[in-house]
């Protein structure tokens, strides 16, 4: 329970420094070093919580060994110039906060955020703020779009699924049901 407790409490700090960091990389198109050093201390406390609570050591060493081959994929990306060096080390930071059981919840919403950036960008027609619209303009013009937002929408869907499935009722949840009961469908 104090686990449960204390991962929560983890987690919300760690959803509003990457709030902050979706903000800033947005209006700045730089992430910050010192941003992503809370990021890493949460992720790292996170971890720990994991540990406590009974995970094991060999499942955390994945995540961390995850965490490094993303380093050294992306690094040939940043040396490219196809992404920032703070995109690059919150996309390393990210494994440790989410978890291997959130890295697909992870990438579907890093696709889907990423292409929905990508859309605004290309056709900015279809956002209604006057201003927003300039901004858009001026990063489709660049080409540069800050990648920060959609990593930091992404890792907050990927830490908030895990949290409403397990508070969810058990009509929605239903994870007792594993092969198709015709007794409860009526027949």
């Amino acid at each position: 329970m104090w686990a449960d407790v204390a991962s929560i409490v983890v987690k919300a700090g760690i959803i509003i420094i990457l709030g902050y960091i979706a903000i800033s990389d947005f209006n700045t198109q730089k992430i910050r070093n010192r941003h992503l050093v809370f990021l890493l201390m949460g992720s790292l406390a996170l971890c720990a919580i994991r540990l406590w609570a009974g995970e094991t050591m060999w499942s955390v060493l994945q995540e961390a060994a995850v965490a490094a081959g993303l380093f050294l994929v992306l690094f040939v990306f940043w040396m490219f110039g196809k992404l920032g060096a703070g995109d690059v080390k919150l996309l390393v930071i990210v494994p440790l906060i989410v978890g291997i059981d959130g890295s697909m919840t992870f990438a579907v919403g890093l696709l889907v955020f990423t292409s929905i950036i990508y859309m605004l960008t290309k056709f900015p027609i279809l956002v209604p703020q006057r201003w927003f619209k300039t901004y858009l303009l001026g990063l489709g013009k660049t080409g540069r779009i800050p990648f920060g937002v959609p990593i930091s929408l992404a890792a907050v869907v990927a830490l908030l699924v895990p949290i409403a499935i397990s508070y969810a009722p058990n009509s929605v949840r239903n994870e007792q049901m594993t092969t198709l009961d015709f007794n409860a469908l009526g027949r």
